[in-house]
């Protein structure tokens, strides 16, 4: 009980002090309504007892509605929801109304016979009367429209707008290592087709690779042969680094040999 009282002096000060400023007029506004005009005490056992059967009954109730403006203001600047904010100002605005009449009608049955100042004019004194007497309006109505100003200015503050912030998501691409097809390699070779040339310079360097959508490295390349000697069909020299299926040393011998079959195809 006392937390919970302490919370609400802390954070909602100014509607405590508000109610509880009200709640004097209101407890006279109900006990007079409901138990008639408040009992006079002289002193006597008697008029205490009648003064406080008229005056508790009144007290409660004025009680209930302060207790309940200040939880309204409570959770009203708490919410969240739209429809909960506005279902809780409608019962806190009611209330509020609530007091301010119960302010009025004390008011209205205590309110003096004043006069204006002697440094006044009687032609001012005569135009200011009706803002005089509209007093019994607007006094009654400060208490209850202030808390009304602040309860709503302090929900919209404790309000948070949340906004929906796009958020940006990084990947890794890891692309496939390519490793040689072949290595530096003196003895190695190109070779296309069965097509007999000059004779095939070493490479000295990497081929190129062909690159697809798959990013797999291709390398055409054919390795020498060096596991015995071959002569040549024709001339019947060595052939120096021969291929597994050279036959000829030269291009020379190649034709020397075609036209030799060719004659013997003839005769």
């Amino acid at each position: 009980m006392m937390k919970t009282l302490s919370h609400i002096i802390s954070n909602h000060i100014f509607i405590f002090a508000t109610s509880l400023a009200m709640l004097v007029h209101s407890t006279w506004t109900f006990g007079t309504l409901f138990s008639g005009k408040q009992p006079i005490i002289d002193g006597t056992i008697e008029q205490w007892i009648s003064y406080l059967l008229w005056v508790t009954p009144a007290l409660l109730v004025a009680l209930a509605i302060d207790i309940g403006q200040i939880q309204t203001s409570v959770k009203l600047s708490n919410a969240t929801v739209r429809s909960q904010k506005v279902t809780l100002g409608i019962t806190f605005v009611t209330l509020a109304l609530a007091g301010y009449y119960l302010q009025w009608f004390h008011l209205a049955h205590h309110i003096p016979a004043l006069d204006f100042g002697p440094g006044l004019s009687l032609e001012m004194q005569s135009s200011l009367k009706g803002v005089k007497d509209i007093a019994i309006f607007v006094v009654p109505a400060l208490l209850p429209l202030s808390t009304i100003l602040y309860t709503l200015s302090s929900g919209d503050s404790n309000t948070e707008t949340v906004t929906d912030t796009p958020q940006l998501s990084t990947f890794d691409i890891n692309f496939p290592k390519l490793e040689p097809a072949i290595g530096k390699d003196d003895t190695q070779h190109f070779h296309v087709g069965d097509l007999d040339t000059e004779p095939y310079q070493p490479v000295t360097s990497q081929p190129s690779r062909i690159m697809d959508t798959q990013a797999v490295a291709m390398t055409l390349v054919v390795t020498a042969n060096d596991s015995g000697q071959i002569h040549c069909e024709d001339c019947g020299k060595p052939i120096t680094n021969a291929r597994h299926n050279q036959k000829f040393c030269n291009a020379g011998c190649r034709q020397s040999s075609y036209r030799k079959r060719n004659q013997e195809a003839g005769e």
